[in-house]
């Protein structure tokens, strides 16, 4: 997707993913960064539960537009 032309923004769908470790972490912000040098806005969304818990211990919430 950050290779298709005209794409101004991603959203990650997390809703049906029960956990998070730190490799799955470690390629969200490597996505980010990818997407922030060609100027697309990233939002993680669906997240609830331990996979809520770990984005907020991680401090993602401060990285990430999360809905």
């Amino acid at each position: 997707m950050l290779k298709t032309p005209n794409v101004q923004s991603l959203d990650i769908d997390l809703s049906h993913v029960d956990y998070l470790d730190s490799s799955a972490l470690g390629m969200l912000l490597l996505l980010k960064e990818r997407a922030a040098a060609k100027n697309i806005a990233l939002a993680l969304v669906g997240c609830t539960g331990t996979v809520k818990q770990i984005l907020e211990i991680a401090n993602f919430s401060k990285l990430f537009t999360m809905r």
